[in-house]
């Protein structure tokens, strides 16, 4: 029994929503524990000053990570190799 092409559509992009939400997921997920590894040296009831600083900087230079990495991946797919 085969699908018809807009059922393959359909599919495709539940798998594309599914991926991403999971990438997305895996990324919180590294997030939390690089950053707050690095930054919360004492936990407590609250973050310091300077504890929300630095998971500031840190959540931002990941995502900036992020991207660069997603943007190389992507030119050198469309570049062949």
């Amino acid at each position: 029994m085969s699908i018809s092409p807009e059922q393959q559509q359909q599919y495709l992009q539940q798998l594309r929503q599914e991926v991403a939400t999971a990438t997305l997921q895996e990324m919180l997920q590294k997030i939390n524990e690089k950053c707050f590894a690095k930054c919360v040296t004492k936990p407590g009831s609250s973050l310091s000053s300077s504890e929300q600083r630095c998971l500031a900087y840190c959540v931002d230079r990941y995502q900036d990570c992020q991207a660069l990495v997603g943007q190389t991946f992507i030119q050198r797919g469309e570049r062949g190799g």
